[in-house]
């Protein structure tokens, strides 16, 4: 379940704060990178990466700790 907080940046929902370590994958190049997400919401996530992504880059995420995972499952690409 989802903890509710006050939305105090008026969006549509609010972010919900999740320090996590993510892979991130290029689906164009195959790039394999490392990352961190810090916040997200039924919209979306934000993390920040070393890499440069262009708009409309196609990548695939996995959340290493995901707020949403029931078990320790790995993920390989």
């Amino acid at each position: 379940m989802l903890n509710i907080k006050k939305n105090l940046e008026r969006r549509q929902t609010a972010r919900l704060p999740h320090v996590s370590q993510i892979k991130i994958k290029s689906l164009e190049g195959g790039v394999l990178v490392k990352g961190r997400m810090f916040n997200y919401n039924d919209m979306g996530l934000y993390f920040e990466t070393d890499i440069l992504l262009s708009p409309s880059t196609e990548i695939f995420i996995v959340i290493e700790d995901s707020p949403f995972c029931q078990s320790d499952s790995k993920h390989d690409f």
